[in-house]
């Protein structure tokens, strides 16, 4: 998949105010076998069997991290939800939607 540089390492509050391009890092234009591939590929990462050698810290964040991951999964995992997804986010950011960010 197309990944982003930017780590969403903090889990938000509500899922509507994050932006699940981001926090699953593929492009808005990605397939969605490459969402799906993400999705794998970050719950794989930060699953705890993976991370033996973590603090208790870095666990706690790699688990509040795994719910961001599955929220974001959530509002774009299919067709369907993705395509409602992205029509309320066009509606709210007209700006960017017309410039195709």
């Amino acid at each position: 998949p197309t990944l982003h540089s930017s780590s969403p390492m903090a889990a938000p509050a509500a899922s509507t105010s994050i932006d699940p391009y981001r926090v699953l890092k593929v492009d808005r234009d990605a397939a969605q076998e490459e969402i799906s591939k993400s999705l794998r590929l970050l719950e794989l990462r930060l699953h705890p069997d993976r991370n033996l050698d973590a603090s208790d810290e870095q666990l706690a964040a790699n688990k509040a991290r795994r719910e961001t991951v599955r929220k974001a999964y959530a509002l774009i995992g299919t067709e369907a939800k993705r395509q409602e997804y992205d029509e309320k986010w066009a509606k709210a950011h007209p700006d960017k939607a017309a410039s195709g960010q």
